[in-house]
């Protein structure tokens, strides 16, 4: 499975159990078409990725939830 094919799983996997979640994008935004909304992206941190003594790589995913909070 590919980096980007994983990513996509995640965000159908909240978009289909999830009645909460207005929308999910796969990048960062700016702006967003509702809320809640979700943005899964890789993680930043190169320490988070790694193989282990089988060779199995371990990719990490940043899942952030925003949600507008009023005064």
């Amino acid at each position: 499975m590919s980096f980007q094919s994983i990513r996509q799983e995640i965000k159908d996997v909240i978009d289909a159990e999830s009645d909460l979640i207005q929308v999910t994008y796969l990048t960062n935004r700016s702006t967003f078409e509702g809320f809640p909304a979700c943005v899964v992206t890789p993680s930043e941190s190169q320490a988070d990725y790694g193989s282990t003594h089988r060779d199995k790589v371990t990719y990490t995913y940043d899942v952030k939830v925003y949600y507008p909070i009023k005064d």
